[in-house]
């Protein structure tokens, strides 16, 4: 975990202040051993309970209440920023003013998160299904950049704990199935979402679970029989076909599933309708940039310029042995994702997709609220 600057640098800040008496609260990771009193780690859901120092990880706001980090912000102090992490502390001396204007920066997000609808763009909320392994690192942070109405959620159970209320947001994002952003949704808001090829997706997958600079601890259960098991035998696993079949998963389950039941008709009936509904934005990776620049578009955000950046791909270099091993097994993997080629074929044949990008948005169907 600590091979992440980010992570690296949170730490180092935070350790020279610890005390033996302080209780701390850290996203999950394989951290090195505290000198303090009580280490909790925090996933779907942060409940401070009697923490009295707390590292919040700003991909992962929406896992504490807004009004839990309303009080911490009110009556705790700020003694480290960076981008990715917010450090606040009970009982604990303020950094020097220079760092603490420093910090205020990267604080930022928060107040944003505290306050979202004083930074409202638009009138309704995109819902981005983000399917790992399928460019959507990659798509978010261009597309939300310079968007403050924003939050993102990293599991189904992380929204469920802590879901927003309507119109709050521009845009909300996260590993979360298309359905149980429609419980929280309007009949008129937006789902978008990129496919990608369901081999190139799993291999993917693969290659990001073995990793070498990877924390398994952040992994979940099937990402960590990719990274033990020999592939052939991963693939013999249950585990195998919900993977080959995640993008039907995450566009075709009902909001609790009971099953893994990728066969079942009822995925296919509902992934379809998602794909076919004309509010929806659902591309392919070959369309991701048409993709990036009709979201920024919605959001009334001005073009990217320059070249897109590929955010967390893998170095070919450093992993042709599990890249041998995946192709010499590839085929078996296309059988297990018959089902959600089926879907994947369905949207490369839909005429409405491209019909999408040649069509302005219809009038005032987003338009900006202040």
């Amino acid at each position: 975990m600590l091979e992440d600057r980010a992570w690296h640098e949170a730490w180092d800040a935070l350790l020279p202040v610890l005390r033996s008496s302080d209780r701390i609260l850290l996203p999950a990771g394989s951290w090195p051993e505290a000198p303090v009193s009580t280490v909790r780690q925090y996933a779907d859901r942060i409940d401070i309970a009697d923490a009295n120092i707390l590292l919040l990880h700003k991909a992962r706001l929406g896992t504490l209440p807004r009004q839990d980090l309303a009080r911490v912000c009110a009556e705790w102090t700020l003694i480290y920023a960076n981008d990715v992490f917010v450090c606040l502390a009970r009982d604990l001396p303020s950094p020097s003013f220079l760092r603490r204007r420093t910090y205020l920066k990267h604080f930022r997000p928060v107040r944003y998160y505290l306050e979202p609808r004083s930074f409202r763009r638009t009138k309704r909320t995109i819902y981005f299904v983000h399917i790992p392994k399928t460019a959507g690192t990659t798509a978010w942070d261009a597309i939300t950049r310079p968007v403050k109405a924003k939050i993102y959620y990293d599991s189904n159970e992380a929204f469920r704990a802590n879901p927003p209320a309507p119109h709050e947001y521009d845009i909300v994002g996260g590993h979360v199935f298309r359905s149980t952003f429609e419980q929280a949704s309007d009949r008129k808001s937006t789902i978008a979402c990129i496919l990608r090829d369901p081999v190139a997706r799993v291999r993917s997958a693969f290659l990001h679970a073995r990793r070498r600079a990877e924390d398994p601890s952040t992994f979940s259960p099937t990402m960590r029989l990719m990274r033990d098991l020999p592939l052939a035998e991963f693939l013999e696993h249950p585990d195998a076909k919900v993977e080959a079949n995640m993008q039907l998963l995450m566009l075709g389950a009902p909001s609790r599933r009971i099953d893994m039941d990728v066969d079942s008709p009822e995925f296919q009936i509902r992934a379809r309708a998602a794909i076919d509904c004309p509010r929806n934005i659902i591309m392919t990776t070959p369309q991701l940039e048409t993709f990036i620049r009709h979201m920024r578009k919605m959001l009334g955000v001005r073009p990217l310029k320059g070249p897109l950046p590929r955010l967390n791909s893998f170095n070919p270099e450093e992993q042709r042995r599990d890249l041998a091993e995946f192709e010499s097994l590839s085929d078996r993997v296309r059988t297990l994702a018959a089902p959600e080629y089926d879907l994947y074929r369905r949207l490369e044949r839909s005429a409405d997709a491209e019909k999408r990008l040649a069509t302005d948005l219809p009038a005032g169907q987003f338009t900006p609220s202040s």
